[in-house]
């Protein structure tokens, strides 16, 4: 019998991109090739269709596109011919049939049923749950409506429009008049707990249904349900079996995003501690909605059960399975193991993950993938640790910086930002990529739609046409979309990982601004220089100075802090401030600038690698250097400088020892020969010493 042949997609345009290239790694592995051919169709992060004919190993890392044999590709809709059209480079094409789709996709466009609608309309068999089911199961109003008409008791609720959301008073009397105090407010399409929160009057309600608003345009109020939480998997097509049912005990007051990623208090009970006919009667419900929302493969479905043993079906999750990849972490601790996953030695060695920094996406949806399986691999005795990270750190939604041009009404001109008060204009928001620092490329813009082929511009003072700009959800729909390998090809791996950590701290919730990258761009070159002058190295065996040893150690004090409280933001500020004093100095110290490297190699290891061997001589890698420790007794000062001030007006400056009391350095301002052309022919009244800092002497 004729192998079928199965394609695998993987990447996708979503910020998932990686997960899902992991993930589909894992699933092309496992594939029997005895049995089925594998074809595999790569979607970069721009959304483009790739033929990727490579190995498996470069979809998993990332280097899959650079393959020469990648070709552009796309699904045929004609349902007589099921398959996909290669373009070859002559720019013909070729049809490759297809049995089976495999999307191996997370997030956007591959859970949401937008790419199962596709294979529907080609009438080619797909993996996965249907386009109807995914659609109405991430749409938690329509779940609603469906599951109540099926007879599935679901907690009451109201539902609220994006246009409501100027009128709290009137939506707090109906939570008040239909529901009662405390509700629970969601966005209508989003999981993980993310925008949810508890309203217990009508102040928390105002601020939990703005907070469900910005995830989503519909918002859900439900009636607080006292009970406990409980879920299961339902497994199958025409006749689905539910799984044993599993309890959850959270650690804050409701299951929410902390309570389920970074609390190591909340706990999970299998099976779940009812009676084993109350069980049952939870796993039938669970088919029953599993079925009533026309699901297949596999759903999660989750419940509460109250004390008086009522049951309300909480929410039913689509979803492709807990891929292996979900413990690629544990991977990356043994990466070329190929009997175990990771071996005992180097998972006791490694242990867990200190730090997993993501956005709302990569902080909740793909870390219950992985939660899941490193408490089943530690149940298993596999792994040493009973959570995967130590630490979590949730960025919150990912915002980005939206620009605007300016049409004049029933025209096709456009006028700048500073102009657009004289004028009647409608603000359109244009591609980010077609704006640098608010000028706008205004021949890329005509090229940009065909409706803007023949714009006209109003410059102006400076003949530049500036955009304005606002903070929203970065989205395509937004055109904020920035592409991290358009800033890498532009400035270097080094400047982006330096600006993504002096944007603010990495716990609060910030938007991308490239304005500000070029600062950080021109300090990478201002530490270039302080190593080379053009191809001539200037690093010497001299001795560092008072000044260069306490710049230093000044650096490793506030370095080492900084990375202990994950201020990673004022560790660039003090390494920009460090290189100016080091440049004022002229240091060229080998012992100085060594250190230095140290310091900078995990904010950019690129650049330190490289002047590690090039310009300080080691053989070894900058990895294997031991982390300095600062001497308090080089940042003791030697002297001070103290300005001069006559009635409050700065004069001149004097550098006195730093141990001197406020009478002698009082002595020394009136002493100083600057002082004199303002103390002649005055009578000294008052002097006004603040110490290390100013002279002030009140004459008249």
């Amino acid at each position: 019998m004729a192998k079928q042949r199965i394609a695998v997609l993987f990447g996708g345009a979503s910020s998932e991109h990686e997960v899902s290239c992991v993930s589909a790694s894992s699933v092309i592995a496992n594939i029997p090739t005895d049995q089925y051919e594998i074809v595999c169709i790569g979607i970069t992060k721009k959304g483009k269709w790739l033929f990727y004919p490579g190995e498996v190993e470069n979809i998993a890392n990332g280097q899959w596109e650079k393959h020469p044999d990648c070709c552009p590709c796309m699904v045929t809709t004609d349902n007589t011919k099921k398959g996909i059209y290669k373009v070859l480079s002559d720019q013909t094409l070729t049809f490759l049939p297809i049995d089976c789709f495999f999307p191996v996709l997370h997030g956007k466009n591959g859970e949401d049923g937008t790419i199962q609608g596709l294979f529907e309309m080609s009438m080619t068999p797909y993996v996965g749950c249907g386009t109807c089911a995914s659609a109405i199961c991430m749409d938690k109003a329509f779940t609603h409506v469906i599951l109540e008409n099926a007879g599935i008791n679901m907690a009451p609720y109201l539902l609220v429009k994006r246009s409501d959301r100027f009128r709290p008073e009137q939506i707090a009397q109906k939570v008040v008049d239909t529901l009662g105090f405390p509700v629970f407010v969601k966005p209508a399409n989003a999981g993980s707990s993310v925008g949810v929160s508890k309203a217990k009057d009508e102040n928390e309600l105002e601020q939990a249904v703005k907070l469900a608003f910005a995830h989503d345009s519909k918002v859900l109020i439900e009636k607080a349900i006292v009970g406990i939480e409980v879920e299961c998997a339902v497994l199958g097509n025409q006749e689905p079996e539910a799984s044993i049912l599993g309890e959850i005990t959270p650690a804050n007051e409701f299951y929410d995003y902390e309570a389920k990623y970074s609390n190591p208090n909340s706990e999970l009970h299998i099976p779940a501690r009812i009676s084993q006919e109350l069980s049952y009667q939870i796993r039938d419900i669970a088919v029953k909605a599993f079925k009533a929302l026309g699901c297949a493969g596999l759903s999660r479905v989750d419940f509460f059960v109250t004390p008086a043993q009522e049951v309300y079906l909480n929410e039913l999750n689509t979803m492709p399975g807990f891929a292996g990849s979900s413990a690629y972490y544990l991977r990356y601790m043994d990466p070329h193991n190929n009997d175990a996953l990771v071996s005992r030695e180097a998972d006791e060695y490694w242990r867990n993950v200190d730090l997993y920094i993501g956005g709302t996406e990569h902080a909740t949806g793909h870390l219950i993938y992985s939660r899941f399986w490193n408490k089943f691999l530690y149940d298993l005795g596999k792994v040493v640790e009973p959570e995967p990270f130590r630490k979590l750190v949730n960025q919150g939604m990912i915002q980005g910086r939206t620009s605007f041009v300016y049409r004049i009404k029933d025209t096709n001109t456009f006028v700048s930002e500073e102009l657009k008060g004289d004028y009647d204009t409608t603000p359109i928001r244009v591609d980010i990529s077609l704006v640098d620092n608010d000028v706008l490329d205004t021949d890329g813009f005509r090229a940009w739609r065909p409706d803007f082929r023949d714009a006209e511009f109003i410059l102006g003072k400076d003949g530049k046409y500036r955009t304005g700009w606002a903070v929203e959800k970065m989205s395509k729909s937004m055109f904020n979309v920035v592409n991290p390998d358009d800033i890498v090809e532009r400035y270097g791996a080094d400047t982006l990982r330096l600006y993504e950590m002096f944007l603010g701290p990495l716990e609060q919730s910030k938007p991308w601004d490239t304005n500000g990258i070029d600062g950080v761009h021109r300090f990478m070159r201002k530490l270039w220089n302080l190593f080379y002058k053009g191809d001539t190295c200037l690093v010497d065996d001299s001795e560092p100075t008072a000044d260069n040893l306490r710049s230093i150690h000044k650096l490793i004090k506030k370095v080492t802090a900084d990375i202990e409280a994950f201020s990673y933001n004022t560790s660039v500020s003090a390494f920009m401030i460090c290189v100016n004093e080091l440049t004022a100095q002229k240091c060229r110290s080998r012992k100085v600038l060594e250190l230095l490297l140290i310091l900078i190699a995990p904010f950019a290891p690129h650049v330190a690698e490289e002047l590690w061997h090039s310009a300080i001589g080691h053989d070894s890698t900058i990895c294997d250097a031991r982390w300095p420790e600062h001497n308090e007794e080089y940042l003791k000062e030697s002297t001070v400088r103290y300005a001069v001030s006559f009635n409050g007006k700065a004069r001149f400056n004097i550098d006195v020892p730093a141990d001197l009391d406020a009478k002698a350095v009082e002595t020394a301002a009136m002493s100083d020969p600057a002082a004199a052309k303002w103390l002649e022919g005055k009578t000294v009244r008052k002097v006004i010493v603040v110490p290390r800092k100013i002279v002030n002497i009140v004459v008249g």
